[in-house]
């Protein structure tokens, strides 16, 4: 990630802490400081940067629960991302199993009370109203509060996940498991943004900006979240049906000093809608891009050669014409290229297939090949 500092690898995972997780405890140390106000034993901002440490410790523990039990259920875990006020753990999805990644899921709650239980085992040995004493009874209630509120059945919390996963098994159907899950997240974004203006307007608690401003704050990444899952499914949809033959261009093959007006001609002859350079073998050299192309002015095109608007083919310049689906998508996302050469089953050149093209295909809008 651009903005996080260098990773830290524990346990064979890496662990990114992006500046927003920095000042997540930032944010922490000030929300809490007015509950340690009263506290003897120590200064209180002292204790509140040292309670915001040990809750992203917890977050940490909460977001290793998820990726050793995804490793050890055969999912290959990438990363674990700390951000602000929570975490992210970042897993190959190598099988589709509800189950497995309903444990996964609910792993992360589970180590959540898991702390909130020995916070509160270590302030009972400890002398009462003492400083340790009073940072383990914070991180008792607050991992309580966080454990209780993730399990909450709603995307993007644990609880919603397990949620899509139990629906994803009953139905066989992943995206209905997501929708329903999602739409349970956005109705607990608008309870989270309700409930404490409800609580003033009902005088059962004074007002306060803060409780506001942080479930505002709260609702709207509960919201973005689900809405985010929602897209994500509506995409995945609208991929299925895509494969790359159906989205490959016509593609002329030309030879590389060929001028780039003439090339467009007999383009436009053909029907072609891309064009391929190739050695005097036919082989293919060269994949002529499209922005390039477009941007040169129709009367410098005659003076202009096919191969100076041409990117090399390599390695990563094609792509299988049967590949559709979250498949096609992965494919072309991992080459990282504008413009690919599809190739068919008996590996000869098919056509070619854009970005674009591919883009326009999941917002709804057939490309017109040009």
């Amino acid at each position: 990630m651009a903005d996080s500092r260098p990773a830290v690898r524990i346990a064979g995972i890496d662990v990114h802490v992006p500046f927003s997780g920095l000042l997540g405890v930032l944010l922490l140390a000030y929300l809490w400081a007015p509950a340690f106000a009263d506290d003897t034993g120590g200064n209180a901002w002292v204790l509140a940067v040292a309670f915001a440490v040990l809750l992203s410790v917890a977050t940490l523990v909460h977001e290793f629960a998820h990726a050793l039990t995804a490793r050890r259920l055969g999912y290959p875990v990438e990363r674990v991302v700390l951000h602000f006020l929570g975490g992210v753990t970042m897993f190959q999805r190598s099988r589709e199993s509800p189950l497995a990644e309903a444990a996964i899921a609910a792993a992360g709650p589970a180590a959540t009370f898991a702390v909130a239980g020995g916070s509160y085992a270590i302030g009972q040995a400890l002398e009462p109203g003492s400083v340790g004493a009073s940072l383990a009874a914070a991180m008792t209630w607050a991992n309580l509060v966080i454990g209780i509120y993730n399990a909450l059945p709603g995307l993007p919390l644990d609880g919603g996940n397990v949620l899509r996963c139990l629906v994803w098994a009953a139905t066989g159907s992943e995206r209905r498991g997501t929708v329903v899950a999602a739409w349970a997240g956005r109705l607990l974004a608008l309870v989270t943004l309700a409930v404490p203006v409800l609580l003033v307007a009902a005088q059962v608690i004074e007002p306060n900006l803060v409780l506001i401003v942080v479930a505002a704050l709260l609702a709207s990444m509960l919201w973005t979240g689900a809405s985010a899952h929602l897209r994500a499914t509506e995409l995945r949809s609208r991929a299925a049906g895509l494969t790359a033959g159906a989205l490959a261009r016509r593609a002329l093959p030309v030879d590389r000093d060929l001028p780039l007006a003439e090339a467009i001609r007999r383009a436009t002859l053909a029907g072609a809608g891309a064009l391929v350079v190739v050695d005097p073998t036919g082989r293919p050299t060269g994949i002529g891009q499209h922005d390039a192309i477009a941007a040169v002015p129709e009367q410098r095109r005659p003076w202009i050669t096919v191969g100076s608007v041409a990117r090399p083919v390599d390695e990563r310049s094609t792509i299988q014409g049967h590949l559709a689906g979250t498949e096609l998508l992965s494919a072309v996302a991992e080459r990282g290229r504008e413009e690919l050469l599809v190739l068919d089953g008996s590996g000869l050149v098919y056509g070619v297939l854009l970005v674009a093209d591919v883009e326009a295909a999941l917002r709804g809008a057939r490309p017109v090949p040009s």
